[in-house]
């Protein structure tokens, strides 16, 4: 590091170290220095050896219990340190850094080279989990040669979550249980539950909300597409008030979902009936891709009156666009082979 172990005084000939660093009995090349020192009162000079021997002291972990907010991201929590010796020391954790989540990756980390613990798995952080609520790491450092150990609580405090605003725009076309918006919280991220409060809206009055939200994991997702739609004033636009908790402490934020419009586009769906057909016969049901709710059938053209009685072959549902038979005496085929 450019400065060497000792130094010694010009004008008293005390030598100390400069640098502890440099000191280590299980180093080979720090365990002994044989400094040549040199004495001179301005004319003459003379040099001695002077061997300084390094003698072994043995590492003492030094207790730092402290406190962990929970939060979505960490830095360092603990910067460990040692007694006696200091140089070359090889840090480990021996014991209690669990695996709350059971994920593989353990709560804490600890780098071998300077004791530094840090987070290495931030949702085995949790304070509403006894588990995961106090951790009592047994820290080892060695100097190569001698090991001790020191057990370092790590308490977690509790910090409450905040859930983060996400307003979104969603088109009526997007078919159902796609997803729509991912809530997220700041503050406490882990062992959260979510649920929608309120305005929750069911249009079309079946029983079936339009909306629901992934208990664990704040996914809201579309769950009655008949309740999505923008021309309909109260389907135009949902404010739900979500809510999350940590099971202490819950928060909610309002969430506004704007609906916006996308136009129905028919769907062809030729088909072949036989003239024998009885009245209120099913010929087919008309469907439209983009739009698909509150969808208003008619027939406009094409559905000629054959017999000249008023009453027309075909008739379609207003609300369903299933099209039947209407007068099976316009269905002749001497007569009229197709209409369109």
């Amino acid at each position: 590091d450019g400065t060497s172990a000792f130094t010694i005084a010009g004008s008293t000939g005390v030598i100390t170290v400069s640098d502890c660093g440099d000191i280590d009995d299980e180093s080979g090349s720090g365990n002994s220095f044989d400094l040549v020192v040199q004495a001179t009162d301005g004319s003459n000079a003379d040099t001695e050896t002077i061997t300084i021997t390094i003698t072994d002291t043995a590492p003492t972990v030094v207790d730092a219990d402290s406190n962990l907010a929970e939060a979505s991201s960490y830095g360092n929590v603990v910067d460990l340190s040692t007694t006696g010796d200091q140089t070359g020391l090889t840090w480990s954790i021996a014991s209690g850094n669990e695996d709350g989540d059971g994920d593989g990756t353990s709560a804490f980390a600890i780098a071998a080279s300077t004791g530094i613990i840090t987070v290495s798995d931030a949702d085995d952080i949790d304070d509403e989990e006894a588990s995961d609520a106090s951790f009592d790491l047994v820290v080892q450092a060695t100097d190569g040669v001698t090991a001790d150990t020191e057990t370092i609580t790590i308490t977690i405090t509790n910090t409450n979550p905040t859930v983060t605003d996400n307003d979104v725009s969603y088109a009526e076309s997007t078919s159902c249980s796609a997803a729509v918006a991912t809530i997220v919280t700041t503050g406490d991220t882990t062992g959260i539950t979510w649920s929608i409060a309120s305005g929750n809206e069911d249009g079309d009055s079946d029983g079936t909300s339009a909306f629901t939200i992934g208990a664990n994991t704040g996914i809201i997702t579309v769950s009655d597409c008949g309740d999505i739609d923008d021309e309909t004033a109260s389907d135009a636009s949902f404010d739900l008030v979500i809510q999350a908790t940590d099971g202490v402490t819950p928060d909610t934020e309002t969430i506004t979902i704007t609906i916006t419009n996308t136009n129905p586009t028919v769907v062809d769906n030729d088909v072949s009936i036989a003239e024998s057909v009885a009245n209120s016969a099913a010929v087919a049901t008309i469907t439209t891709t983009g739009d698909t709710t509150n969808i208003a059938w008619s027939i406009t053209a094409g559905n000629t009156d054959g017999d000249g009685d008023g009453n027309l072959p075909f008739a379609i549902s207003a609300t369903t666009g299933a099209i039947t038979v209407n007068d099976a005496d316009d269905i002749n085929y001497e007569v009229t082979t197709s209409y369109a």
